[in-house]
């Protein structure tokens, strides 16, 4: 800036100078020369070609200031280096220079910084200022008696906008909301002077929720003739997740003879042809009684139009919606819709389709019926009118309100004292009063479980929980006390010195055999090898204690859930589960010293469980969690659709689970399954278990990983004693 003055003030001065001093050379007085205030022709450009004076911004501060410029050429500009500098924000701009107070700190619910939508106590992200929904269905250029294909309906709308099936078109809602819907069914074909009739239009208010389908066939216009008839216009249908809302009706063709062609009509109804049949009623097909003058009728939602005598054959009659809704086939076809087709060699137009297809006409002198409507209760009518389109069908849907979503929080469990059916979001508020004190309810296990420490916390002084054998084991302190006296002394010395210099056996190895049955209390129990592991592969059915004590069967719902002793059952308390499902137990019997398995075999403990799930594939992380863990474990041990008893796994394991289910206090129940380890907790200041580590399979592909109250229902799984 000081330089730029004192060159205008040196201007100033040689511009007085000169004045007095004529005899001298005239100096360059051009601020921008690189020999400015000196005699001589300006020059700008230095030895090296780079202008001596540079222009720019020299205002500090300006978004452009330009610390190299020389002189001021106006260019300084102050808005676009301004933003929010601060890193906190979620607007945060590493561009800008200056803060301009527009930092935002919170983002909403569907990730927008400063966003409008709101999540409400059910968790639903929504809004009310969306872009209003505006959408109309065509026949996307196709024209005939068949719809349109995906790639006319992905040019015509967009790639992936619209799913089109044989030309039924498919949209998936994605705003909850009343709208507002118009259908119209298509006009007939044209004929010389007669004109097709045209088809019926109705407009309502639906309600729709996000994920409704609609389902939607637009009715086309028939096929017109050049000297006679013409075929009949396709109705067009709107079914909301499968289920008819509306149907507009198709007109008839027109003719040489008879004129314009016959309206679309809004009754459920269609129109009788002219000098002909009547029109079909409750979603029938139109009729063609069997004359020498018959013709092909139009088709309805559910009945094909007949064609009994007609010129075409049954091929030129319209068909059904629930059959494919095409139009007929001959000379002149049927709009798709269920138009009927009409014939060169006759002057009359045919029939149209509908939710009831246009009557057939006598086709040396008439025209066929229209096809009639449907109106679904659902709908709130806004008009309808019969005969009021011109050309092809359309349907349009168009949001007339956002609607804020369902949300009615409260207990969802019905087993919960404080259920609530109307509820659709469960907000954690559930009683479940009848769980006794130091129990709580598990929802994964649907019954009461213990609250109370496990049971390696109740190990005494001098023991310490041993995890792969889940016993008390006691403290070793002194490996050198051979005989276990407590003391290091001369008879630990004469037991060592008694075994010197014998040789040791050589451990033989074998690999662990898995193939034959085991015959246990009278039943042939199937085997499978599982990584290093052999296990039955079928639940245990026994009724019997491995000693051949009795275990109690036979128990109530209320007796079950009130004994501390082993016991029973079969599922449903029918014999013939026995075969397919095994037996259940409660975690007592697992419990009971007596044992479940056969000589050889026992109840597997958590760890040996986990030992199978890692052998699936189950990483080792996954597997010390608790509730629902892995990947495909659980589909691999559950049996296939091809086993007997079936389930929804694969069974590459062998395991063979079935779905055998268990018995609450609103009856029994099926779809998953449990299984009992020998891994249990204890409860407060006691060693007498409470819980049992357990296994859960259900509906889907993860293995579950649970603590159990010993009154649950549970099916057992042995597993074989590894040689130590």
């Amino acid at each position: 800036m000081k330089l730029t003055m004192i060159r205008y003030l040196t201007t100033l001065i040689a511009l007085c100078l000169s004045v007095v001093s004529f005899a001298s050379e005239t100096p360059c007085l051009d601020p921008l020369a690189c020999n400015f205030m000196e005699e001589g022709e300006c020059f700008f450009n230095d030895e090296n070609g780079e202008p001596c004076v540079t222009e720019g911004c020299t205002i500090q501060g300006a978004c452009n200031y330009d610390p190299e410029a020389d002189i001021y050429d106006g260019s300084c500009e102050f808005a676009s280096c301004l933003g929010c500098t601060d890193a906190e924000a979620c607007n945060y701009d590493e561009t800008a220079l200056y803060d301009d107070a527009t930092c935002i700190y919170f983002v909403d619910c569907n990730g927008t910084c400063g966003g409008d939508w709101i999540e409400d106590a059910c968790g639903n992200c929504f809004s009310f200022t969306v872009e209003p929904i505006e959408l109309t269905l065509t026949t996307c250029g196709q024209i005939g008696h068949s719809g349109p294909s995906q790639g006319q309906c992905d040019e015509y709308y967009g790639t992936g906008v619209i799913e089109s099936n044989d030309g039924i078109q498919s949209i998936l809602i994605t705003q909850s909301g009343t709208y507002t819907i118009t259908i119209a069914g298509a006009q007939g074909g044209d004929c010389c002077a007669g004109t097709g009739g045209f088809g019926a239009m109705i407009t309502g208010e639906l309600e729709l929720f996000e994920g409704d389908v609609l389902s939607v066939l637009v009715g086309q216009r028939g096929l017109s003739g050049v000297t006679n008839g013409s075929g009949g216009g396709g109705g067009s249908f709107l079914l909301l997740n499968e289920e008819l809302i509306l149907a507009a009706g198709g007109g008839g063709g027109g003719s040489s003879s008879g004129g314009n062609g016959n309206p679309g009509l809004i009754t459920e109804c269609g129109g009788g042809g002219d000098n002909g049949w009547s029109g079909g009623c409750e979603g029938l097909g139109g009729i063609d009684n069997d004359s020498d003058n018959g013709a092909p009728a139009g088709g309805g939602y559910i009945g094909n139009g007949e064609c009994l005598s007609c010129y075409s054959g049954p091929g030129g009659a319209g068909v059904a919606f629930i059959n494919g809704g095409f139009g007929g086939v001959f000379q002149l076809n049927g709009g798709f819709g269920g138009g009927a087709s009409g014939w060169n060699g006759a002057s009359g137009g045919a029939a149209g389709g509908g939710f009831s297809g246009g009557g057939a006409q006598d086709h040396s002198n008439g025209n066929g019926g229209g096809g009639g409507s449907f109106i679904s209760e659902t709908l709130i009518i806004v008009s309808s009118s019969s005969g009021a389109n011109e050309g092809d069908g359309f349907v349009t849907l168009s949001s007339a309100s956002i609607a804020e979503p369902y949300c009615n929080p409260g207990c969802t469990y019905p087993q919960a004292c404080n259920y609530n059916p109307e509820s659709n979001f469960d907000d954690g508020s559930c009683d479940y009063c009848f769980c006794l004190e130091g129990t709580q309810w598990s929802d994964s296990l649907q019954g009461c479980v213990s609250t109370a420490p496990p049971l390696m916390d109740a190990c005494g002084a001098g023991t310490y929980w041993d995890e792969e054998s889940q016993a008390c084991l006691t403290t070793v302190t002194c490996a050198e006390d051979l005989n276990t006296d407590g003391i290091v002394g001369i008879a630990d010395l004469l037991q060592l010195l008694s075994m010197f210099g014998t040789p040791c056996d050589e451990v033989e190895t074998s690999e662990l055999s898995c193939d034959d049955p085991v015959n246990y209390h009278g039943y042939e129990y199937a085997t499978v090898q599982i990584g290093d592991q052999c296990w039955f592969a079928e639940n245990l059915r026994t009724e019997l204690y491995s000693n051949g004590d009795s275990i109690p069967g036979g128990l109530t719902y209320d007796e079950w859930n009130s004994t501390e002793d082993g016991a029973q059952a079969i599922y449903e308390d029918d014999e013939s589960n026995l075969l397919s499902f095994g037996r259940l137990y409660n975690g007592y019997s697992v419990y009971d010293s007596r044992g479940l398995c056969p000589a050889g075999w026992h109840v597997p403990t958590d760890n040996e469980f986990l030992t199978l799930e890692m052998a699936l594939g189950m990483s080792e992380p996954e597997a010390n969690e608790t509730q629902w863990r892995g990947t495909d474990q659980g589909t691999q041990m559950k049996s296939s659709p091809e086993d007997s008893p079936s389930w929804d796994g694969t069974n590459t394991s062998g395991f063979s689970a079935v779905a055998v289910g268990y018995q609450t206090n609103l009856g029994w129940t099926s779809g998953d399954t449990k299984f009992y380890t020998s891994t249990f907790e204890a409860g407060p200041d006691t060693n007498v278990p409470v819980n049992a580590t357990v296994r859960m399979l259900a509906g889907v592909s993860w293995v579950g990983r649970f603590n159990s109250g010993l009154f649950g229902y549970g099916s057992v799984r042995c597993l074989k004693d590894t040689e130590e």
